[in-house]
């Protein structure tokens, strides 16, 4: 093994999915940094195969890095360049691009074929390509934002009498210079093709890494799809039945490795949605001393490392020492700064934006743990009418857009706050256990921050509150029965999550769930 650094930072990047484009990218972003004397950046990189790659080259399967400083960043200034920035480039730079034609922009709704129209999301390219000049300056193009700028220069190319624009909209799907070709850090090991959401694969990569680039401090971070309490990690090769690693098994990998080890991650970092939740942060309460993970989604802005660990190399620099701690609150402040320097510059809409970025003290779970099994006992005890639970649960801040079972992940506070200041709840009992709950999550979130308004009223951990089951009739529920289809609901009771067996959270569910 090599000398003891300060950090070493392991990379465990699951792309055998659709994320594979993105991981490609993601990766270029660390090369903007590179290992340093004071910082080990290690990767493991998995991406799925597909019939274009026999056209473009690319490789497939697993690879490990050693993540070292490209001479070569693929920048504003690079000729290659992600197609969202081929009018800036091409119009600006005078470097010429790759052009993806796009006939028939236009003739989509809402973008009608008129020159009022041209004009006026001119004018909004122009406002994206200002920020994007400002905010990427020397940092890799990457999806700003779609594919509109390409679109409209095509559109407005093709535009004349005797060009009609009728072929359909295209978006297209690859990357420039490819989505591995610009990566140029050194290749440790070709594993082939794996399974990355295996307890074994995660367990056997964070073992190598930590025992080959020694270091005071650790941070595991894990970029792929999540869903919450469930599973992390999708991988097409997957055993399991979700397609993902499930929680547990996440949990068993990383106290496989350290055990064999003899130490664990500092900081854990989920680069994946929904993993910011009070099931999976118990779980993985002894995994690591420090959470970093979003509640929500994680969108086109999500966990921007590469500006991290610039950040961190700066003040390694600078002779600062960073502590564990002190760089998992640094990753929240990024992920709102990065919604800040956009909002500077023009006008994106916050969907670009993970909603909610929290920072979480996994050495204080336990504090967690008795206050919402001290909440949820007092909540059966108090035996509310099952109306006034569920319009409680369903005003609760919910981190979910449509999915299932996501719509019940909810804001623990939000929910808290709610019942320990209804005026119809009469029980002094509730009311103070659920100030205790409020009084533990201030113990635990280190630091949260929110890039949406709707989810400023949250206090950044979410928890499964399901506001009660939708009556089924009797043929439907027979069909499901039939077919093997389980509710939101019996998915989370049958999990065998610690936090299930460790508090009565569920108990208190299914009192408020069933029928009257």
């Amino acid at each position: 093994s090599l000398p003891e650094k300060e950090w070493t930072v392991l990379v465990y990047m699951g792309g055998d999915n659709n994320l594979r484009r993105d991981m490609g990218v993601y990766l270029q972003d660390l090369e903007l940094v590179g290992s340093s004397d004071q910082t080990n950046i290690v990767a493991q990189f998995d991406r799925g195969a597909r019939l274009l790659d026999y056209v473009t080259g690319e490789w497939r399967g697993a690879r490990r890095f050693y993540v070292t400083k490209s001479d070569q960043p693929q920048t504003l200034d690079s000729k290659l360049l992600h197609t969202a920035l081929g009018s800036y480039v091409h119009d600006v730079k005078k470097i010429p691009t790759l052009k993806i034609p796009t006939p028939g922009f236009l003739t989509r709704p809402p973008f009608q074929p008129s020159a009022e129209q041209v004009a006026e999301y001119r004018k909004a390219v122009e406002e994206r390509v200002s920020f994007l000049k400002k905010w990427m300056e020397g940092y890799p193009a990457r999806h700003f934002p779609d594919t509109y700028e390409n679109a409209l220069k095509a559109a407005e190319q093709l535009q004349s009498p005797s060009k009609p624009l009728l072929a359909e909209f295209h978006v297209p799907m690859i990357g420039l210079p490819g989505e591995t070709k610009g990566i140029r850090s050194p290749v440790l090991e070709d594993l082939g093709g794996i399974d990355m959401s295996a307890r074994k694969s995660l367990a056997d990569f964070v073992e190598w890494g930590m025992k080959n680039y020694p270091a005071r401090h650790t941070l595991l971070v894990v970029k792929s799809h999540g869903s919450g309490f469930r599973s992390v990690i999708q991988d097409s090769q997957s055993a399991s039945p979700l397609g993902e690693m499930p929680v547990a098994e996440f949990r068993g990998a990383l106290e496989d490795a350290a055990k064999k080890v003899g130490k664990k991650p500092d900081v854990l970092a989920f680069d994946a949605c929904y993993m910011g939740q009070a099931e999976v942060a118990y779980e993985l309460r002894d995994t690591a001393d420090y959470m970093v993970a979003a509640p929500s989604p994680e969108y086109l802005f999500a966990t921007p490392l590469g500006r991290i660990l610039r950040d961190l190399d700066e003040r390694e620099k600078k002779g600062e020492t960073v502590m564990p701690k002190a760089l998992a609150e640094t990753m929240v402040e990024y992920a709102k700064h990065c919604f800040a320097s956009a909002l500077d510059d023009a006008p994106l809409p916050v969907s670009y934006f993970t909603p909610t970025q929290t920072a979480l003290d996994l050495t204080k779970m336990g504090v967690l743990r008795d206050a919402v099994d001290h909440f949820a006992d007092s909540l059966i005890q108090a035996d509310l009418d099952k109306e006034l639970f569920r319009d409680l649960a369903s005003g609760t801040l919910s981190y979910g857009i449509t999915s299932v079972p996501a719509r019940s992940f909810r804001d623990l506070g939000d929910f808290a706050l709610a019942v320990g200041t209804d005026s119809r709840i009469a029980s002094p009992a509730l009311k103070e256990a659920a100030g205790r709950v409020l009084q533990a999550l201030d113990t635990v979130v280190m630091s949260e921050e929110h890039n949406d308004p709707r989810s400023a009223k949250g206090l950044g951990l979410s928890i499964y509150l399901s506001p009660g089951a939708p009556r089924v009739g009797k043929l439907k529920a027979l069909f499901q029965k039939l077919a093997g289809i389980s509710s939101p609901d019996s998915r989370y009771f049958s999990s065998g999550l610690q936090f299930l067996k460790d508090t009565r959270w569920d108990e208190m569910l299914q009192k408020y769930s069933g029928k009257d």
